[in-house]
């Protein structure tokens, strides 16, 4: 059993037993490092559809975030900067560390692998002064289109909301090869442009 003090580092192995809850046993073939083990204890998961917030505290600090993908599945990722001159770029990792896809803001990818894969968010400065130097905080989302959308019908008029920058909503219908579908959505309030993408 290792600690670790609350900033992530990996302390003293301690010879005790552990007594407590645990939601989360994860098996691997191998020993970890101890870089392993501090990494793990620095990662956050984002679950599907769900938006979390983070920050770029410093020049150079990479945020994390991991979720379960399998081989087949294609995801969407969107960051938008909240505060700061933060120009976010994302890099997502297969489970063996490979990159699966990288770029500015958003990214989306069918993934080729089964397992966990990594988000890495830093600051993407778009001039060689401003690479991995500005900071500040943003949102970030997951869309795995494998997971159910909300079901809308044919004729039918749905109410939806963005309630904060990043957010995206799914909707999902039944089709056949020979259907012909039109697709119309208007903002109600705010300053939304919407933006419309048929998977």
């Amino acid at each position: 059993l290792y600690s670790h003090d609350k900033h992530g580092a990996l302390g003293e192995r301690s010879n005790v037993y552990f007594h407590g809850a645990m939601d989360e046993i994860r098996v691997y073939g191998r020993a970890l490092s101890d870089t392993d083990i501090n990494d793990l204890a620095n990662l956050r998961e984002i679950g599907c559809g769900q938006t979390r917030s983070g920050t770029i505290a410093s020049p150079g600090e990479e945020d994390s975030w991991t979720f379960l993908g399998t081989k087949g599945d294609y995801v969407l990722v969107n960051v938008q900067p909240m505060s700061g001159a933060l120009d976010p770029y994302l890099v997502l990792y297969r489970p063996d560390g490979s990159i699966e896809k990288e770029g500015y803001e958003s990214i989306e990818t069918p993934l080729t692998q089964d397992g966990m894969y990594k988000i890495a968010v830093y600051d993407g400065g778009r001039s060689d002064a401003d690479w991995l130097n500005q900071m500040g905080t943003y949102n970030i989302t997951l869309i795995n289109l494998s997971c159910p959308g909300r079901p809308i019908s044919c004729g039918q008029t749905l109410l939806g909301s963005i309630t904060m920058p990043s957010q995206m909503n799914v909707f999902e219908f039944d089709g056949n090869d020979v259907d012909y579908v039109l697709v119309n959505v208007q903002p109600m309030s705010g300053a939304l442009d919407p933006y419309l993408v048929l998977y």
